[in-house]
C-alpha cells in the first residue's frame, strides 16, 4: 500500500514501472550474450532495451535519472559491440551519446569508462596518439573519482599502447604503475597480466632475463587462479625466448606445452601460432617433413579462422621451404 501511494505521488505508474524494470533486465541480458559473441543478439536485447526506456518519462528526479543512467549503459553495450565487429566511426558515435547522458546525471565513474573504450578503437585502428589522449581523459576522470579498477585499465592501456608505439620507457612506466595497484588490491589476474605485457616490453628491448622472470610470474599466477587461457599465453612467451636464446628444444617443449592447452580451451588463435613457432625451429633445423606437417595444420587452422596475420607469417615459411 505505501510503495502504491509512493508511485501515484511520484507520478510512477504500473505500466512506467514494468517498462523500466523490463528494460534493466534486458540490459544486464545483453552483457554475456555479447561476451559469448553473438552480437547480432546483443544489439537486438540493447534497442529493445533502448526503445522500453525512451517510451517513459518520470517526473520523480531521481527515477528520471535512473532511467538515463539505464540508457546510458544500453548504448554502451551497443557501442561495444559495434566496436567488437570492427564498425569504430558508429561505435564512437554511440559512445559519445552515451557520455552526453552522463555529463547530465553527474556519472564521472562511466562517463571515464566510455572514454577509455573509445581510446581501445583508436589503438586497434592504429591511432596511437589518439588512443593515448582517450585514455588519459579517461585517467583524468578515474583519478577523480578515486576508482581504482579503472585507474589500472587506463594505465596499462597506455602502456600497451606505447609499446605499440615502440616507446618502451613510457609503456614500462604505465604497465608496472598498473601492477603495483593491482598487487595493492589483491587483482591476481591483473598482475598476471601486467607481468607478461611488461615481459613483451622487456622481450622487443632483447632483454631476455627480465623478460623470462615476468613471464614465469605471469605463468605462475596463470596457474594459480586456473586461468587456462593466461597459461596458454605465458608458455608461448617463455618458448620464445628459449628461441630467441636459441635453446631449440626448451622452445619445443614449451610451444608444445602451449599448443595442448590452447587446444584443450578453444584458443584458435594460439594453437595456430604455437604450431607456426614449432613448424619455423624444426624447418631451421632441416626437419622438413615435421616442419611442413606442422606448418599445414597452422594453415588449415588459420583460414578457417580468418586469422590473417598469421596467414602472412605461414606464406613467409612456405616461401622459406621453396
Amino acid at each position: 500500500m505505501a510503495e502504491e501511494l509512493y508511485n501515484k505521488a511520484s507520478g510512477i505508474s504500473e505500466n512506467k514501472n514494468l517498462s523500466f524494470r523490463k528494460g534493466k533486465v534486458l540490459i544486464y541480458k545483453t552483457v554475456p550474450i555479447l561476451m559469448g559473441g553473438n552480437y547480432n543478439a546483443a544489439i537486438e536485447l540493447s534497442d529493445k532495451a533502448l526503445e522500453m526506456l525512451n517510451s517513459i518519462n518520470f517526473s520523480d528526479k531521481k527515477m528520471e535519472e535512473e532511467k538515463k543512467k539505464n540508457i546510458s549503459l544500453a548504448l554502451n553495450n551497443k557501442g561495444n559491440v559495434y566496436s567488437k565487429i570492427g564498425k569504430y566511426d558508429k561505435a564512437i558515435d554511440i559512445f559519445k551519446r552515451s557520455i552526453e547522458i552522463d555529463n547530465k546525471i553527474g556519472d564521472k565513474l562511466n562517463e571515464a569508462k566510455k572514454w577509455n573504450n573509445i581510446g581501445v578503437i583508436f589503438r586497434r585502428k592504429g591511432e596511437y596518439k589518439k588512443a593515448i589522449y582517450y585514455y588519459k581523459k579517461a585517467l583524468v576522470i578515474s583519478e577523480e573519482v578515486n576508482d581504482k579498477h579503472s585507474i589500472i585499465v587506463e594505465l596499462s592501456n597506455m602502456g600497451l599502447t606505447y609499446y605499440n608505439m615502440k616507446m618502451y620507457k613510457n609503456a614500462k612506466k604505465h604497465l608496472k604503475s598498473s601492477l603495483n595497484i593491482a598487487k595493492s588490491l589483491g587483482a591476481k589476474q591483473i598482475v598476471g597480466s601486467a607481468l607478461l605485457n611488461i615481459g613483451n616490453v622487456y622481450f622487443d628491448e632483447n632483454k631476455l632475463k627480465k623478460a623470462y622472470r615476468m613471464y614465469i610470474g605471469g605463468l605462475r599466477i596463470a596457474k594459480e587462479i586456473g586461468e587456462k587461457y593466461a597459461v596458454a599465453i605465458a608458455l608461448s612467451c617463455i618458448g620464445g625466448v628459449h628461441k630467441k636464446l636459441k635453446h631449440y628444444q626448451d622452445a619445443l617443449n614449451y610451444y608444445k606445452k602451449a599448443k595442448e592447452m590452447a587446444k584443450k580451451i578453444g584458443y584458435n588463435y594460439g594453437l595456430a601460432l604455437n604450431l607456426i613457432n614449432m613448424s619455423e625451429i624444426l624447418l631451421n633445423q632441416e626437419n622438413l617433413k615435421k616442419g611442413t606437417n606442422l606448418l599445414k595444420k597452422a594453415e588449415i587452422l588459420a583460414k578457417e579462422n580468418g586469422i590473417k596475420p598469421l596467414l602472412k607469417e605461414i606464406e613467409r615459411l612456405w616461401q622459406q621451404i621453396r
